[in-house]
């Protein structure tokens, strides 16, 4: 209902003979120019936002990927290439890909996520295996896209590599470990130092102290 223009015909046998039948066609051709502009807009706005989401992925810390029924990757984002050490062109289309990350519970059961479709729930947190033959330890989410069917299409999974949290926990359960040991080594060396040190002597009007020194 709002005016957004003005299409011009011009007829050389002037507009005195034009009959309702013509009227009504170019009517109906400015609606669906009009109908065009906005179509247009709407594409613009769509790829706007596509263009936003594409720097967005590009973007984040998350690796995320999405795989097709057969296990093949449709999608394979900047920060997954640095978690894997595997560029996007090697990977996309070829399932054999994620094979070779060996995907695997923390306890090392293997997950083949090429399956995902005949899968139940998967695993949020897994190990793979990357170039060099580093370990990383993933915390995983994922999504399944499905038609209005019900048919699923595609599997949307995002990443976060915490590996550094992983070893640093390590490094603390160490370091505690270490702390409980010395602890009791030097509960050790106390009892002994004490089984040692002979008795203060008692004499009359004096007040005698014994110290161990270690040599």
């Amino acid at each position: 209902g709002r005016r957004t223009g003005v299409r011009i015909v011009w007829d050389q046998n002037g507009v005195e003979g034009a009959s309702a039948g013509e009227l009504a066609v170019l009517e109906a051709v400015a609606r669906e120019t009009a109908g065009t502009f906005s179509k247009g807009r709407m594409l613009a706005d769509v790829l706007e936002e596509r263009r936003k989401l594409a720097e967005l992925i590009d973007a984040t810390s998350d690796g995320m990927l999405s795989l097709d029924p057969s296990g093949a990757p449709l999608a394979w984002n900047p920060a997954l290439e640095r978690i894997t050490g595997m560029a996007a062109a090697d990977a996309l289309g070829s399932p054999a890909a994620v094979l070779r990350l060996r995907p695997r519970t923390l306890d090392g059961h293997d997950v083949d996520l090429t399956r995902w479709a005949t899968l139940g729930e998967l695993p949020t947190e897994l190990r793979i295996s990357v170039a060099g033959g580093t370990v990383r330890r993933l915390s995983c989410s994922f999504s399944r896209v499905a038609e209005e069917t019900g048919q699923e299409t595609a599997l949307v999974v995002v990443v976060r590599d915490i590996t550094a949290a992983e070893e640093m926990e390590a490094l603390r359960e160490e370091f505690d470990r270490m702390a409980e040991q010395q602890i009791a080594s030097r509960t050790v060396v106390e009892q002994l130092q004490q089984a040692v040190v002979p008795p203060a002597p008692e004499v009359a009007e004096a007040e005698f102290g014994v110290e161990y020194v270690p040599t």
